[in-house]
């Protein structure tokens, strides 16, 4: 509900109002995008944010790293550097699960699959496993 279903007044809007108050960002303006389908325009009107930190956000929040979402609501790191390192990786994770099995292969012979396999599938192996004994030593089978 908009503020002005609530008192019958249309909101103030002022050029100092469109500039988001400092201090750390906060996904509400996100939150009433993507979960209440708010337009970008409603969601800053009802937040104080602005496209700059919608943006920045939804990046963060699509790349699922609450660790790193949690840096950026406390003011740990700065959001705008945040989404430019998840953007990329998310960019690709979805371009990716787009393709089917054959442009996948098409895609690894173009690359060069021996490059792939080095660059990418023994460093990504090595994290797994890793992974997998950090999971067992911390439920008590390592």
């Amino acid at each position: 509900m908009a503020r002005g279903e609530v008192t019958g007044k249309k909101p103030k809007q002022s050029a100092e109002r469109a500039e988001r108050k400092p201090g750390p960002p906060r996904r509400g303006a996100v939150l009433l995008i993507q979960k209440c389908g708010f337009t970008i325009e409603a969601a800053i009107a009802c937040t104080g944010s602005t496209t700059g930190y919608i943006d920045a956000m939804k990046w963060i929040m699509a790349s699922g790293d609450e660790s790193l979402l949690d840096r950026v609501l406390h003011g740990q790191i700065d959001i705008f550097k945040a989404a430019e390192r998840v953007r990329p990786l998310v960019e690709m994770k979805t371009a990716y699960a787009k393709l089917t099995a054959g442009q996948r292969i098409k895609w690894a012979a173009e690359e060069n699959p021996n490059r792939v396999f080095e660059e990418v599938i023994v460093p990504a192996s090595a994290l797994a496993r890793e992974f997998v004994f950090v999971e067992e030593a911390t439920n008590g089978i390592a």
